[in-house]
């Protein structure tokens, strides 16, 4: 009776603690001119620009993702690259892979992301 009353104890404080942490994904993440916000309901919207004075870009893009192990499966469902230079670009639907690790980083919560073909991980800050 005993053993069964700690079993069910600890699985209650198992359950507890992950309905507290929930997705730790959730919410936005900036990289400089770069965002992913990902939403509770599996959503992404991910933003960016870059450039200068005499010419810029943008990116945006929104889709679905999800996690399996330490991979991130982003499946972007619209998106769209302009420039300042009147180009435009509609981007295909397509899944992208990430391998993600989370950390601090001077104290803040951070978000690495290793693009495909990259050998070091982006740093993505919570907002």
């Amino acid at each position: 009776m005993k053993r069964a009353l700690l079993a069910l104890l600890a699985c209650i404080t198992i359950v507890a603690l992950a309905q507290e942490a929930g997705n730790p994904f959730e919410g936005t993440w900036r990289s400089g001119n770069f965002a992913f916000t990902f939403n509770a309901d599996g959503s992404y919207v991910y933003v960016g620009s870059m450039g200068n004075q005499n010419m810029n870009s943008h990116i945006s893009e929104q889709g679905t993702y999800r996690i399996s192990g330490n991979q991130l499966l982003v499946t972007r469902s619209s998106g769209v690259v302009w420039t300042s230079a009147n180009y435009r670009r509609d981007l295909p639907v397509e899944t992208i892979v990430y391998q993600w690790q989370f950390g601090t980083v001077q104290g803040r919560a951070a978000l690495g992301l290793v693009f495909p073909n990259a050998r070091q991980p982006q740093v993505f800050f919570k907002e």
